[in-house]
């Protein structure tokens, strides 16, 4: 339903160019304002809002296409210990120098991770997502999956507590 509603098919590798018109043009069509559909306004903010990020389409197609649960685990119990002592290093020192050097740290996952799905999505290109294999199915929840604890390490380091 989300790309449908922008005709666009399921993919990694989005215009982003023709969603956001896409978009634009959906709510010109049915915002409220102009006494149209609100139900379909408030869908296109929703799918565009998950749409228009790479992390949030990319777990959009994992869990709606793949049918995959993000709550179960993948990562390897290696990088899990990784993620778990760079964590207790973020809780017990909070010097300007280990900050850095544990900001530096989380740069290089996130440069790493960077290039690891660009490497998805050249693989991905433009094909159907029904012919997608199982084996990049795998890389993209691995990639998505370490993504987020990047993602969570870093807010850790910040000090921005989630909602």
């Amino acid at each position: 339903m989300s790309f449908d509603l922008f005709h666009l098919a399921p993919s990694l590798n989005l215009d982003e160019v023709i969603l956001r018109k896409t978009y634009l043009e959906i709510q010109k069509e049915n915002h409220p304002d102009f006494g149209s559909d609100l139900q379909l306004s408030e869908k296109a903010n929703q799918f565009y809002k998950i749409l228009s990020k790479p992390l949030s389409r990319t777990a959009h197609l994992i869990t709606e296409y793949h049918h995959f649960d993000l709550n179960i685990n993948k990562l390897s119990n290696d990088f899990l210990m990784e993620m778990m002592e760079m964590g207790e290093s973020i809780e017990v020192s909070k010097s300007p120098e280990n900050k850095i050097e544990l900001e530096t740290q989380l740069n290089k996952y996130k440069q790493d991770f960077d290039v690891e799905f660009s490497e998805i999505k050249s693989e991905w290109g433009q094909t159907d997502i029904s012919e997608i294999s199982p084996e990049l199915w795998t890389k993209l929840i691995l990639w998505y999956q370490k993504q987020r604890y990047i993602e969570r390490l870093r807010k850790l380091l910040n000090d921005i507590s989630e909602i």
